[in-house]
């Protein structure tokens, strides 16, 4: 998952800076698939040949139908790094792409996501989802501190969400601005008092993503089967329904607002425990 998203992060930040023209990205694309790609996605203990082509496909059809269409703005920055301070602490951050619009002098930060986000119809995310969306907002008010002391402004922050060829944007708003930077130092002082540091177990992740599982204690324990309580049961299953049949989980759910039957689509690999 993580491979494909600096796959096409690199693929973004070539074109917009010239050095590969829009004719030529998609055989830069193929050419660039195995460079990157060096792990295959799994389905239990077997390939997943299916999702990875789903993957592939997905990359050829943003490039081929969802640029955006930037010659309205005038680029500031890609991949630009910011250091930054909040509070006192020191941080460090790269914008994907930082736009002013020509006309209006308006500044957008953008994002590049891999991550999948469901919208309602009224702009807002799906309950399920806005914990994530909070998380993507925070990074880039948190980002918006060095460009405010170098623009003096900004005015928009947008996610370009390629698996869905869709950019979402949003105004900027000084009191979530002032939340994220709060956020950010009580965030610092939480790991500072802590002393114990007690594991937290992701089913999915710790099997699956994680990059020290090989020499983590918790992957190479003994598992008592009685010991298992039922929170440990429902990860197991959820872990074997996106492992089998991949992490996309279709179901309909009732607008409580209206009672609309809405079809959406759960990413069983962003469920977190509680």
């Amino acid at each position: 998952y993580s491979e494909f998203g600096s796959l096409m992060h690199h693929i973004l930040e070539q074109f917009i800076k010239g050095n590969v023209l829009r004719e030529s990205l998609i055989a830069y694309y193929e050419s660039q698939w195995s460079v990157f790609i060096e792990h295959d996605l799994m389905k239990g203990d077997e390939i997943d040949f299916e999702k990875e082509q789903e993957y592939y496909d997905c990359g050829i059809d943003y490039l081929q139908n969802h640029l955006p269409d930037l010659s309205q703005f005038e680029i500031l920055g890609v991949e630009k790094k910011v250091e930054f301070e909040i509070d006192g602490y020191n941080m460090i951050g790269f914008i994907d792409l930082l736009l002013k619009d020509k006309k209006t002098g308006e500044i957008t930060i953008w994002d590049h996501k891999s991550s999948s986000m469901k919208f309602k119809k009224n702009g807002e995310p799906y309950k399920s989802e806005e914990h994530h969306w909070k998380d993507f907002q925070r990074q880039l008010y948190l980002y918006s501190v060095p460009v405010l002391k170098e623009y003096g402004r900004v005015d928009h922050l947008s996610w370009n969400l390629f698996r869905q060829g869709y950019v979402k944007t949003i105004d900027w708003n000084k009191e979530d601005f002032e939340e994220a930077k709060k956020w950010a130092v009580d965030t610092i002082h939480l790991i500072e008092q802590e002393e114990d540091w007690e594991p937290k177990e992701d089913f999915f992740y710790c099997r699956n993503l994680c990059g020290q599982k090989s020499s983590c204690p918790l992957m190479n324990k003994e598992i008592n089967v009685d010991d298992l309580v039922s929170g440990d049961i429902d990860a197991i299953v959820l872990f074997l329904r996106a492992t089998s049949y991949g992490p996309d989980f279709p179901i309909v759910v009732a607008d409580p607002e209206t009672g609309e039957q809405i079809e959406t689509t759960v990413d069983l690999t962003t469920l977190k425990p509680k």
